[in-house]
């Protein structure tokens, strides 16, 4: 089961479905970066009637923390602004679903922390 979840990872790593930006009305933007690792991830939602209509991502980083915000990105597609706001760090571990260490956490969560930056 642990080599699936691997593949996953990969898969999203190196074809990202959720990639690009988004600009125009409705749309924001939010940057976290990582400096101890170099990691950096933009997150873009068009949200409308307080509802994500689309999500992209753009950043630089590792294998987890760009998988982790192209799974993210995924997962928040239609969700409602309330929905983001009840996303936690175990709802990351849980998507991600390889056990990561100490100094790995920090890259699997900064896409959710991007996006709780907008909404907190």
């Amino acid at each position: 089961m642990h080599s699936l979840y691997q593949q996953q990872i990969m898969d999203h790593y190196h074809f990202p479905r959720h990639k690009g930006i988004l600009e125009g009305e409705g749309c924001v933007c939010s940057q976290q970066a990582n400096p101890s690792c170099g990691d950096q991830i933009t997150v873009y939602l068009h949200v409308k009637d307080d509802k994500v209509h689309d999500a992209k991502f753009t950043g630089t980083g590792c294998i987890l923390s760009l998988a982790a915000a192209d799974m993210l990105i995924e997962h928040i597609q239609g969700a409602s602004i309330e929905d983001l706001k009840k996303i936690t760090p175990d709802s990351i571990k849980k998507m991600i679903g390889i056990e990561v260490g100490p100094t790995r956490i920090k890259c699997i969560l900064l896409p959710l922390q991007a996006v709780q930056k907008l909404y907190a």
